[in-house]
């Protein structure tokens, strides 16, 4: 499946990561998956919402720093092997997994 994600610059301060969050739950925006990586200055939060398009927009107009690209996602079953097992295969075909 091929979704939208969101990647959100975030200073590294207090309170940051709330805002982002009651920005979207005011606009009735779901917030499904997220990961964030970050360093001592500011983090990058990734994330799948029920409305990215809406959501790009809304988080610009509250001048947060916001990019969405194209990602994979993939389903397997939750047994020991089986995300090598995908993995595997994507490695089989030379697909490049920048992050997961």
């Amino acid at each position: 499946m091929i979704a939208k994600q969101l990647s959100i610059f975030l200073e590294n301060k207090s309170g940051r990561l709330t805002e982002v969050t009651e920005v979207l739950g005011r606009e009735n925006i779901n917030l499904s998956a997220l990961s964030i990586a970050e360093n001592a200055d500011f983090g990058i939060l990734r994330g799948i919402v029920s409305d990215p398009d809406r959501a790009y927009t809304i988080l610009k107009e509250h001048h947060f720093a916001v990019n969405i690209t194209n990602v994979v996602g993939i389903c397997c079953p939750n047994t020991p092997g089986a995300l090598a097992r995908v993995l595997g295969y994507l490695s089989g075909g030379r697909v490049s997994i920048e992050y997961m």
